[in-house]
């Protein structure tokens, strides 16, 4: 890359490394829950289906705020040797 380019490599490869680590959580978590669902109804696919999407739909919840938290904390300047 040139000096001119509008992006320097270190902030291209943050937000790679982002979006790798955003993916690799979201698969762990839609395969965990999934393995839930399967041993918490046993042969009840009704049951398997229906936790699967609320453990599926929670975590995903969990996993966009506290992506949120954590870019609203970057914006104000706070960091880990400010004690958040």
């Amino acid at each position: 890359m040139s000096e001119s380019c509008a992006f320097p490599r270190a902030f291209v490869a943050q937000r790679l490394f982002a979006e790798w680590l955003g993916t690799a959580l979201l698969l762990a978590m839609v395969v965990g829950s999934g393995i839930m669902a399967e041993q918490l109804a046993q042969a009840n696919t009704a049951i398997a289906l229906l936790a699967n999407t609320v453990a599926t739909g929670a975590g995903l919840v969990a996993l966009i705020l506290r992506v949120r938290i954590a870019t609203l904390l970057a914006r104000e300047g706070w960091s880990a040797e400010r004690g958040v």
